[in-house]
């Protein structure tokens, strides 16, 4: 359908909304600037809308002031949560100004009752905000976490009181669980092995009634309401920045988790139960290559009209991936930018001619919408986090027996050896500088680690989860625009809690030039529409 520029990197997910009311979907997305798009490719009058700083956070669309017309709430990187009206005009009392960037995506949902939904969102300064329309905090937060809040809330009833709770992941590697005015939900926080980037879903996959918590760090978690470990599952290897989603009908859905390594991320999950098991246990599939990190979240729907859902997966190489539920690949549908993704993918009919699109933000600057010709038909998991409210709650109920098995972690806990660790120059990896943590054989077994870098020139320490690589590490930088130093450390965490830290003292630091700009056109892959996906974008890629 179209390919929109928007003059600058693209991180954040887009929602679909008929936000002016003219029956039609507008494509609603962050960037440079907070855009709103119209099916045709132009945007909205009173469109774009800026901040002080980029929107990494993703939009939530709903009313939450009450006069009956949807409203634009997104977090932004100068630190506040902004929120206009339909036609681009401030709210009243916004923007809210928290500690640090809001990364995370706000859930808008009704948690005090009055009728019209609040904004929970979370901040880098490590604080949860509940605000109501006109940016005032709502009695009882916010409420403090150890960490930073990169992950977005999850909001639902899942302890069955009639007031809706709020699950969130924070960088103090816990799972934090609130009741509606503030207070700790028994049993919480739960403990996990490493950072909480990813953000909670609420499904219920027993079919009692009660909204289970499936969450992404480490390992694959689905909890109860009252924070036990229901089961365990492995992410491929690999820490999980991508957030868990729910697929599949009938008598075998996913959970779908996307991890990442050196090689390729992954794709797996299986909640699976026959007749000759006594309990539904969680199983890992053979996991799918996706070609490069995947910190996009996975979203299914039927887009080539077979009747059966898709998995879409939005990758690093620049690329949506469409996979069968059986994990299988399908290469001839492969939808295909010229940058990273890191944009969860959208999907609805947009122009109500009755098929559906697909819309995904990529780093190279644009905003792509490509026509499938399946029909429309409603889709489970569509957008990141559900829908445009963003609060994560799966509507499906699945019909499992009560009994689940814990499946315990398989992946090996020996000691990290740090004594002989070094950590390797950078190598461009689609334009971002890598760094390879070379250590003892088992490094790579580590409960977690961190690389702490920063920027000459720039103030403050960045934290990033490595990634395991075999029996190494690795960890990214920034994408670099000028010749610059770069100083770092790793602290990695023994199985036993011990921290370690390498060098033992001081800091590694690098000269690191911005990469040699690779060839990563794939226009012959955009110019010839194949199978079921008519790409918009015609003519070379700039």
């Amino acid at each position: 359908m179209f390919r929109y520029p928007v003059r600058g990197r693209i991180s954040s997910s887009p929602a679909l909304y008929d936000i002016d009311g003219d029956g039609r979907l507008e494509v609603i997305i962050g960037g440079p600037r907070l855009f709103v798009l119209t099916p045709e490719g132009r945007s909205l009058r009173g469109w774009p809308r800026k901040g002080r700083k980029p929107f990494a956070s993703s939009p939530a669309v709903g009313d939450i002031d009450g006069d009956g017309n949807p409203e634009v709430v997104v977090g932004c990187d100068d630190g506040k949560v902004y929120a206009w009206d339909a036609r681009g005009d401030i709210l009243k009392g916004w923007p809210v100004t928290t500690g640090r960037d809001v990364f995370s995506t706000p859930a808008l949902a009704d948690i005090d009752g009055d009728g019209h939904p609040e904004v929970i969102v979370g901040s880098d300064d490590g604080r949860l905000y509940v605000l109501d329309g006109e940016g005032a905090a709502v009695a009882g937060f916010p409420v403090a976490t150890g960490g930073f809040i990169s992950s977005s809330p999850a909001v639902g009833d899942i302890d069955k009181d009639g007031r809706p709770e709020i699950l969130v992941g924070s960088w103090d590697k816990k799972i934090h669980g609130w009741r509606s005015d503030g207070s700790r939900l028994p049993g919480w926080p739960f403990q996990t092995g490493h950072f909480v980037w990813s953000s909670p879903i609420l499904a219920d996959i027993d079919g009692d009634g009660k909204l289970e918590i499936i969450v992404a760090s480490d390992l694959l978690y689905v909890l109860s309401s009252s924070g036990q470990t229901i089961s365990m599952g492995s992410t491929g290897g690999g820490y999980c920045v991508a957030s868990p989603a729910m697929a599949g009908g009938g008598g075998n859905p996913l959970i779908l988790s996307a991890a990442a390594s050196v090689v390729a991320s992954r794709l797996e999950g299986g909640w699976t139960k026959t007749l000759e098991e006594p309990a539904t246990v969680l199983r890992c599939s053979a996991p799918s290559n996706m070609g490069g990190y995947v910190w996009s979240s996975p979203v299914q729907a039927d887009v080539d009209g077979d009747g059966e859902n898709e998995i879409l997966v939005a990758s690093w190489d620049g690329s949506i991936h469409v996979l069968r539920e059986t994990g299988k690949e399908m290469p001839e549908m492969v939808l295909v930018t010229s940058r990273q993704l890191f944009s969860t993918p959208a999907i609805g009919d947009i122009d109500k001619d009755g098929h559906l699109e697909v819309a995904v933000g990529s780093w190279d600057g644009h905003v792509y919408v490509w026509k499938a010709r399946a029909e429309d038909s409603e889709a489970d998991w569509p957008m990141f986090k559900g829908g445009p409210t963003r609060t994560s709650v799966v509507k499906r109920v699945y019909q499992y027996g009560r009994s689940i098995a814990l499946i315990q972690d398989q992946m090996a806990r020996g000691m990290p050896e740090f004594d002989e660790a070094r950590l390797n120059p950078p190598v461009p990896v689609h334009r971002v500088p890598t760094f390879l943590a070379v250590g003892g054989k088992n490094l790579g077994s580590a409960r977690g680690a961190t690389m702490w870098y920063r920027v000459m020139g720039e103030s403050g320490d960045h934290p990033v989860p490595m990634l395991r690589s075999g029996d190494n590490l690795i960890g990214i930088v920034q994408p670099l625009g000028a010749l610059r130093k770069v100083s770092l450390h790793v602290e990695c965490t023994r199985p036993d809690g011990g921290q370690v830290r390498a060098p033992p003292a001081g800091e590694w630091t690098f000269t690191v030039a911005p990469p040699v700009l690779a060839n990563l056109r794939r226009a012959i892959r955009l110019e010839n529409p194949i199978n079921d996906i008519a790409p918009a974008a015609h003519g070379s890629l700039p």
